[in-house]
């Protein structure tokens, strides 16, 4: 709720709001059995930062850019 009440806000001003998934992640949390490493997530996540437009503000998306449902 915190995401789309900010993004709502930031919208008029150009600033596009989101939430990211960074997928299941081999980590110390996310174990060995993880199907992504880090920088595999991390570079994912990054491309969907660096196309983001307001098209997608308030949205929930994973690593991949896939839209997730709340």
């Amino acid at each position: 709720m915190a995401v789309k009440q900010l993004a709502e806000r930031l919208e008029p001003r150009g600033i596009p709001v989101l939430s990211l998934h960074p997928g299941w992640v081999q980590t110390d949390m996310g174990t060995a059995q993880a199907p992504l490493k880090p920088p595999e997530s991390i570079a994912g996540l990054l491309k969907v930062m660096d196309g983001v437009t307001l098209k997608e503000t308030g949205r929930y998306l994973s690593y991949d850019g896939s839209e997730l449902s709340w």
